[in-house]
């Protein structure tokens, strides 16, 4: 995650960013219509969580990373800069997908091994969502 959000700009945060511009990016941040739509990124895609060991593997997975989010629906969160990035990446991780109001988390029950939680996913509006996930016995 640092890595692709280090290869990513973060203009919401620049001095030279103008009050207009910056509005304008943090409400592109709480529309995440169709991102991400596929299976999730944390176990299914190996390419992606690969080897790190030398610049050209940590380019390689960015560009994967970036390559993917944008593929899936996320391009107007990663348009915004890194802080798309990183709210992409969550959706990503639990096959989360917004569309039309709606958040649908899609991660098969055959892939849950372990407890799990998503904490601050934007759901509109300045409105946030924690989701846990709690794998019992039965």
């Amino acid at each position: 995650m640092y890595y692709v959000m280090s290869h990513s700009p973060a203009p919401i945060h620049w001095r030279t960013t103008t009050d207009a511009t910056r509005q304008a990016l943090f409400s592109e941040l709480f529309y995440a219509e169709g991102c991400y739509a596929d299976h999730q990124t944390l176990i299914e895609s190996a390419a992606l969580w690969g080897d790190l060991k030398t610049l050209t593997s940590v380019n390689r997975i960015v560009y994967y990373w970036l390559t993917t989010l944008e593929k899936r629906g996320c391009h107007k969160l990663i348009a915004v800069g890194a802080d798309g990035v990183v709210r992409a990446m969550v959706l990503s991780f639990g096959a989360f997908k917004y569309s039309n109001h709606h958040l649908e988390f899609r991660t098969p029950p055959k892939d849950l091994h372990r407890d799990v939680t998503f904490r601050h996913l934007a759901y509109g509006n300045g409105t946030f969502l924690t989701v846990s996930v709690v794998i019992k016995d039965d």
